[in-house]
């Protein structure tokens, strides 16, 4: 079968999972996080990296959308021996750097971070390429007017795809500022809320005065769209990423996925980082979307891992998929089920398959994972 796309990740947050613990509200959680991550030493944090990639492949999948946080910078030594983990791994990995802040006095000096990264990288990145580089603007609620433009600016220059986590949160509406978790998160980074007082009330207008919202623009959660701005994304043919289990741990409800579906907007799925999820297989993701709603067909769900995720990623017909011309980028699974028939095939998958289904992932027809076989 076509391998498993996983759109968002984030693989340098690995060593602070897998959860299991109880629900959190998001900003306890995001505090929580920020704290964790920093008491760990550089060494844990790049054997998590690899324990990532490794969880990923186990799982079938092929290829990753990864958020690399500027806010969560590695040492000089961990940025090189991520490369060589990617490389050796085999996936096929679009790494969107990312860049947050609400200050504008610290604008200029994250945006020119933010370039000397991307010029270190990018230079002969092709579509082609197995290892290939975006940008990532956090959130709207948390980048300054001032940083915003030259970040798209240098996306525009370099052509590199953006991502941007949106409208997870009910904050990002209208006035945040009077709501008491956003004035809890501000005032863990030092910001003052107030900054945001002339922003309009949807986030998608925001990015848009910036030139932010393009087809190559790849939206993150949507927990709290409107039918307005469900529209827009469907308009453009922007590709909306769901990641369900984080969704459910963290926000306790997932977005409104039967009117993505039914106005058009293209979809693809991700476990977000194991921070706040169990373990970054897209079954586990798959299922979480089927059991909640059922009358969805499990072909569009399937879809949204493979195809969707590719064009998502802007792969759209070089993977997710398997016919002539395409990257021979494929999973072989040992099905749980009876296979005599196409009938409820992609409903036996999503119902039935764990990690442990998963023989062999080829990856540009190299065999870079093999799980020993038991009968």
């Amino acid at each position: 079968m076509p391998g498993l796309i996983n759109a968002h990740t984030h693989m340098d947050l690995t060593a602070l999972g897998p959860l299991d613990g109880p629900p959190r509200r998001f900003v306890p959680w995001l505090l929580d996080l920020i704290h964790r991550r920093s008491l760990l030493s550089p060494r844990v944090r790049s054997a998590g990296f690899q324990s990532g990639l490794h969880r990923a492949l186990a799982s079938g999948t092929t290829c990753i959308g990864d958020i690399a946080s500027l806010g969560f910078p590695p040492s000089s030594l961990e940025i090189p021996a991520r490369r060589s983990f990617l490389a050796r791994s085999g996936l096929r990995t679009l790494t969107f750097f990312e860049v947050l802040g609400l200050d504008p006095s610290q604008a200029r000096e994250r945006a020119s971070a933010l370039d000397s990264r991307v010029r270190k990288h990018a230079p002969g990145v092709s579509r082609l390429r197995r290892l290939r580089f975006g940008i990532s603007i956090h959130a709207p609620y948390s980048v300054s007017d001032d940083l915003a433009h030259p970040v798209a600016r240098l996306a525009r220059r370099r052509s590199l795809p953006l991502a941007v986590h949106l409208l997870e949160t009910a904050f990002e509406r209208s006035r945040p500022r009077h709501r008491s978790a956003f004035r809890e998160y501000c005032a863990a980074f030092g910001w003052n809320p107030a900054w945001l007082d002339d922003r309009p009330s949807s986030p998608l207008e925001w990015l848009d005065r910036h030139h932010l919202l393009t087809p190559d623009t790849l939206a993150i959660h949507g927990i709290h769209m409107n039918q307005r701005e469900i529209s827009v994304l469907a308009r453009r043919k922007i590709s909306l990423v769901l990641c369900p289990r984080s969704n459910l741990y963290l926000h306790g409800k997932l977005p409104p996925v039967h009117n993505f579906i039914s106005r058009g907007v293209p979809l693809a799925v991700g476990t977000d980082s194991l921070a706040g999820n169990s373990s970054l297989s897209l079954w586990d993701e798959l299922r979480a979307i089927h059991e909640r709603f059922p009358e969805i067909p499990p072909s569009i769900l399937f879809h949204a891992a493979t195809a969707g995720g590719a064009a998502a990623l802007g792969l759209a017909g070089r993977a997710g998929v398997l016919h002539p011309g395409c990257r021979a980028d494929f999973t072989i699974v040992r099905p749980s089920f009876r296979v005599d028939t196409t009938r409820r095939l992609f409903y036996n998958l999503i119902r039935s398959t764990q990690d442990a289904n998963v023989q062999g992932v080829v990856i540009d027809g190299r065999l870079r994972y093999q799980r020993t076989f038991q009968p």
